[in-house]
């Protein structure tokens, strides 16, 4: 790991603050609680004319990670307060674990910070159990648990979220007054605790997901939180009375079109989640109506979605973050109901893989056929996303893995489910999976092994149907995108990936 400044530890000489990641400079010190040294500040940029200069984040001064946090992830996961609010909580030492949590994130998209540095302090104070059962550090275990899992250190990735878990419930954020007990009658703080608890809840359902080690736990606690608002209205602090999640159950029946928050949807589309998690685990006696129900909520999710919360990108044309993460769980809940139920399973093959849960081959509820159409819909609705204008970088970690669900169902169509001759859109499909999770790589270590997995995959299945003689080498062109992810695929150890070609 290359070191160098840590982020926001420099004043800028303009008489400004830049963020108060700040005047920290040396207060980094041994005998900061959080035990992180010091490390000289860098230097700030100034224009011919000696002015200052702004940095790609907007700011005065060098760029740190705390501004890269807000500039890559924050629309992502916008649970902590708006950057200037947050940082003066900083600034004022009340958050101690979140700061950490919060330049542990973004030193990951700027290659000369040092990671390490905080993720040590976050693991030491987090084992000594040092740090302040508040909701703050709710906010940076959440923080510390996503990080961690798209650094791919998975285990430990649950391991934290299960210590956020507790340490929610203990707290009762579940509960509507604990933002009223403790937003400090500051309507801003109301909201950015009742976007933890629902944050939480939304992580908890995309880490199950992905993550065998964290279990859905926060899907059966009972919860009258009311939901979170639209961005907008959160980061200027003009905040409206919010709707319920009975509001939004009951708006079906509603004579006019109630439009929720884009938080609202995600929430909802993770509640459908938890329900594909729920059919994986019935017996087959309950099955075949289970999955046509949740089926029915997951089609019900799409037709339901107000014309406005179709388009994914604002009039400004940025893309909403959050709704972009909704429609990525309803794409990948529909791919995990009925890849299962397709033609596109392989059978079971033994071994451990990251980002897709364990599977079966399960008996198809309607014709395998339309299983699979669904899955190759879903897929393509995923491309879809990975297309939308904008950096990859924006986007949730969880992407990656969501990309990796789309790249084996495009890969077993490619392999044999169309003809040689006939598969140049599948094939441009691959490449786009296969870019995304290279693109993807230079940020988050995860996306490198899955990388890896989606090539051993391809090694797979096209050993599998060149001994079927579905498709021949020699009709591969040597360039083909296909042509090199399998030739790489064939260096990755199988138990790497097995568990992929497991539905």
């Amino acid at each position: 790991m290359t070191s160098g400044p840590p982020g926001g530890e420099a004043p800028v000489s303009s008489g400004h603050l830049p963020s108060p990641e700040y005047s920290y400079n040396g207060d980094l010190s041994p005998t900061n609680s959080l035990g992180v040294r010091p490390v000289a500040p860098p230097v700030a940029q100034v224009n011919l004319n000696g002015s200052a200069r702004l940095n790609r984040f907007g700011h005065l001064g060098p760029e740190t990670a705390v501004q890269a946090f807000y500039h890559y992830f924050y629309n992502s996961h916008p649970f902590c307060l708006p950057e200037p609010r947050l940082l003066e909580v900083f600034k004022e030492r009340r958050a101690p674990l979140l700061e950490y949590a919060v330049q542990f994130l973004g030193s990951s998209f700027i290659p000369s910070v040092p990671t390490d540095m905080y993720k040590e302090a976050m693991n030491r104070n987090i084992n000594n159990g040092n740090y302040p059962r508040d909701a703050w550090s709710v906010q940076a275990l959440m923080l510390f648990g996503i990080g961690l899992h798209a650094h791919n250190e998975v285990p430990r990735a649950a391991q934290v979220f299960q210590i956020a878990q507790a340490l929610t419930l203990e707290l009762g954020l579940h509960r509507m007054e604990f933002a009223m007990m403790n937003g400090e009658n500051d309507p801003q703080l109301e909201e950015s605790w009742r976007r933890t608890w629902w944050s939480m809840f939304t992580v908890n359902g995309m880490m199950t997901a992905v993550n065998p080690g964290v279990q859905f736990r926060l899907k059966d606690v009972a919860t009258d939180v009311p939901l979170p608002c639209e961005n907008h209205q959160y980061f200027s602090g003009h905040i409206p009375f919010p709707s319920t999640l009975q509001d939004y159950d009951d708006s079906a029946f509603l004579p006019s079109l109630t439009i929720f928050s884009s938080f609202a949807y995600l929430i909802d589309a993770v509640r459908i989640l938890g329900k594909v998690f729920e059919c994986a685990r019935l017996d087959s006696t309950f099955e075949y109506h289970a999955v046509d129900v949740v089926d029915q909520y997951l089609c019900n999710w799409r037709l339901h979605l107000p014309p406005s919360k179709l388009d994914i990108v604002n009039n400004d044309g940025h893309v909403d973050e959050v709704l972009f993460q909704a429609h990525m769980v309803n794409a990948g809940s529909t791919i995990m109901l009925h890849r299962p139920r397709s033609n596109l399973g392989f059978g079971r093959v033994e071994g451990v893989n990251i980002c897709v849960q364990p599977g079966q081959v399960l008996l198809p509820t309607q014709t395998r056929e339309i299983h699979t159409a669904k899955c190759l819909t879903s897929a393509e609705n995923i491309s879809a996303l990975i297309r939308l204008p904008g950096e990859l970088q924006y986007h949730t970690p969880f992407f990656t893995c969501v990309v990796v669900m789309a790249s084996v169902v495009h890969l077993s169509y490619w392999s044999f489910l169309v003809p040689d001759g006939q598969d140049d859109i599948i094939k441009q499909s691959i490449r786009l999976d296969v870019g995304t999770l290279q693109q993807y790589s230079n940020t988050w270590p995860i996306a490198h092994v899955v990388l890896g997995q989606v090539r051993g995959v391809a090694h797979t299945l096209f050993n599998s149907k060149k001994a079927m003689s579905i498709h021949l080498w020699s009709n591969i062109d040597q360039h083909d995108v296909i042509r090199n992810v399998i030739e790489d695929g064939g260096h990755v150890p199988a138990q790497n990936y097995a568990q992929l070609i497991a539905p």
